[in-house]
C-alpha cells in the first residue's frame, strides 16, 4: 500500500482490492503514530521540522484557576498566573453573586498577571470586595 511523503499516511492504490474498514484502521493506526498521545496536562503535539517527527509542545497551551479575589473600589482585581507568556484570551466567571459581570480589564497582560474588572449588572456600578472567580487563560 503506498504512503504520503512526509507523514507516511498509508492509502489504497487503485489496484488495492477494496477494504474500507481494513483502510480507515491502518490510516487511524499511522496517525495514532505520527502524532503520538496525548498528555494529562493538556499539552498538544507540535510539528517539528527538522525532525518531520511531532513532539510534545514546550508548555502548556492553556491554564486555569479558583480562587478568592478581592476587588478595589474600582471593581478590580489582579489574578497571578503560571501560564509563562502573555495570555492571547481570558476568560472569567464570578461565583456569587450571580449579578455579576466580570471581564478582562484594558490593562496589558504580563506573561505573570493580567486584571479583571466586576461590574454589577443591574447598576452598572463597580463590584468591591471579596468573589469566587474561575478564570481561564490561553
Amino acid at each position: 500500500m503506498p504512503a504520503t511523503a512526509v507523514y507516511q499516511l498509508p492509502y489504497p492504490a487503485p489496484a488495492d482490492p477494496a477494504d474500507v474498514p481494513l483502510d480507515m484502521q491502518e490510516r487511524a493506526e499511522r496517525i495514532e503514530a505520527a502524532v503520538g498521545p496525548g498528555t494529562l496536562t493538556g499539552q498538544i503535539p507540535v510539528w517539528d521540522q527538522t525532525s518531520k517527527t511531532w513532539k510534545p509542545s514546550t508548555g502548556l497551551p492553556y491554564i486555569w484557576g479558583r480562587t478568592n479575589q478581592t476587588f478595589d473600589s474600582s471593581g478590580l482585581t489582579t489574578i497571578t498566573h503560571n501560564l509563562g507568556r502573555v495570555p492571547v484570551v481570558m476568560l472569567a466567571m464570578a461565583g456569587a453573586p450571580g449579578n455579576l459581570s466580570v471581564t478582562q480589564h484594558n490593562v496589558a497582560a504580563t506573561s505573570t498577571t493580567f486584571m479583571l474588572r466586576a461590574i454589577v449588572c443591574n447598576t452598572n456600578a463597580n463590584f468591591t470586595g471579596a468573589l469566587l472567580v474561575n478564570w481561564f487563560a490561553a
